[in-house]
């Protein structure tokens, strides 16, 4: 008999701490250090206190963790490949009106899915856009920089504030609906604890700056 995490719910080791995050409700949380140290030995195939055991088990009680019949180990999150590089670092070229507007029509769209939807549903659909539908869009780093400029530019015009979930959904999904393979990424990080969202085109951050996504521990790639 063996754990495996319930559909939904990732994890990741963040400055040493096992972090969990379930998507279908939208919250994370983490372990007591004892427990802690009991799960990440079993997650890496090793052995664990058999007093311990009853601690996992009071997990599946939480909805972390299902049983198995067979002994599973789920993999820890990782990117698709670690950032290299970041656009928003580099100079960014002046904005067209025209990609500027279509950038806050983008936002307003991902702000309204986000009250209205749930995240599940949201990057569901997500993955559904991106379904090879064809051969895949090879964007020049030029072609990048200019989608995005339009949407750094466009947070001069619309409402300030910590919004990068909306950000990245808007962009994640502008990209994806003209074939432009990306991956939107949620990472943590410990004492304090934070969440932040970013989006990537292969190893290259988007719309963020490469130190600031270097902060965080990836959780949940979509």
């Amino acid at each position: 008999m063996g754990y495996r995490l319930r559909k939904g719910v990732s994890y990741c080791i963040a400055g040493g701490y096992t972090v969990f995050f379930d998507l279908p409700k939208c919250r994370y949380s983490a372990l007591p250090r004892d427990i802690d140290v009991c799960f990440q030995a079993l997650a890496s195939g090793g052995s664990a206190h058999t007093e311990r055991l009853a601690d996992l088990a009071n997990l599946v009680d939480s909805g972390l963790l299902v049983f198995e019949h067979a002994l599973t180990t789920d993999v820890v999150c990782v990117p698709a490949l670690p950032v290299a590089s970041s656009l928003i670092d580099a100079d960014r070229p002046s904005a067209r009106v025209t990609g500027v507007l279509a950038a806050i029509a983008a936002q307003a769209r991902a702000s309204l899915n986000l009250k209205v939807h749930r995240l599940e549903t949201i990057f569901a659909n997500l993955k559904e856009v991106r379904r090879p539908r064809g051969t895949p869009v090879l964007p020049s780093r030029e072609q990048l920089c200019d989608i995005c400029s339009s949407f750094y530019w466009s947070q001069r015009l619309i409402s300030s504030g910590v919004k990068c979930l909306r950000r990245s959904v808007a962009l994640a999904g502008f990209l994806s609906r003209r074939g432009i393979e990306c991956s939107l990424v949620i990472g943590v990080r410990m004492r304090p604890f934070a969440a932040h969202a970013w989006v990537q085109h292969g190893d290259i951050v988007l719309n963020e700056s490469l130190d600031e996504a270097r902060r965080y521990t990836p959780i949940l790639v979509v």
